[in-house]
């Protein structure tokens, strides 16, 4: 597994890469300026072999419209590839946006992060 950490205006993104799969925790806000990187880094993971992207959400404060594009343009290059893409441990903030958008309908929410060969990732210790 690799670990290795971005940062983009008001956020940080956290990525553990498990191979075939990853999880990026989003910390802080998801925005214009930021929501970018997170597109590059999907599709650099994809194009790295994983097939299952887990964002945790769980530190996210705030999300924009450019957030939400970024999310599911990651959710779209995974389908492309046959993966998929979960939302793990949503915010507050996260899980209003998603019900007030219907997202909520549209994306796979787990309430924990478990990594994609069925052990916790280390990022939380409770499994779905």
């Amino acid at each position: 597994m690799t670990t290795f950490e971005v940062s983009e205006g008001q956020v940080r993104l956290v990525v553990h890469n498990h191979g075939s799969g990853a999880v990026i925790q989003i910390c802080g806000e998801l925005d214009a300026h930021s929501a970018p990187k997170l597109e590059d880094v999907g599709a650099a993971l994809v194009a790295e072999g994983a097939f299952e992207i887990s964002l945790d959400m769980s530190e996210t404060s705030f999300l924009d419209s450019s957030a939400l594009r970024a999310i599911l343009t990651v959710r779209d290059v995974l389908q492309r590839s046959e993966g998929e893409l979960f939302i793990s441990r949503p915010s507050d903030a996260v899980r209003r946006l998603f019900t007030i958008t219907g997202l909520d309908q549209e994306l796979t929410i787990r309430e924990a992060e478990q990594a994609t060969d069925g052990a916790t990732s280390p990022i939380s210790r409770s499994t779905t």
